[in-house]
């Protein structure tokens, strides 16, 4: 009886884990698409509970610092591009990409428009 509980507890754990997945994969289309569409508020809506999930996950800071960077939020979007280029087992892609733009986010923090 004890090895059929621990079997199900395995079992539950495992369907848990695939339908987060499953729920952030379905969120990071729906952004995507809004992306593609410019529709950066869209995205955005659909990245921050991700973020709230999954504070380390580096393709999500990225999305929303480009999500921030084109609604010229200069500020948020340096600190994800930083905090993405920052992620242990981030691509060198990602985090070159992310050390790029956020210096561009830098430089227009703070020069006026």
């Amino acid at each position: 009886m004890r090895y059929i509980f621990a079997l199900f507890f395995l079992l539950f754990a495992q369907c848990a884990q695939a339908t987060s997945l499953l729920t952030r994969e379905l969120a990071l289309g729906r952004a995507s698409d809004a992306a593609q569409n410019e529709s950066w508020d869209d995205a955005q809506n659909q990245l921050k509970p991700l973020l709230c999930d999954n504070p380390d996950d580096c393709q999500v800071l990225y999305d929303l610092g480009v999500a921030s960077y084109r609604k010229k939020e200069y500020a948020p979007a340096y600190g994800y591009f930083r905090d993405a280029a920052a992620q242990g087992g981030v691509s060198q892609k990602l985090k070159l990409q992310s050390l790029v733009i956020c210096t561009e986010s830098s430089l227009s923090i703070y020069s006026p428009e």
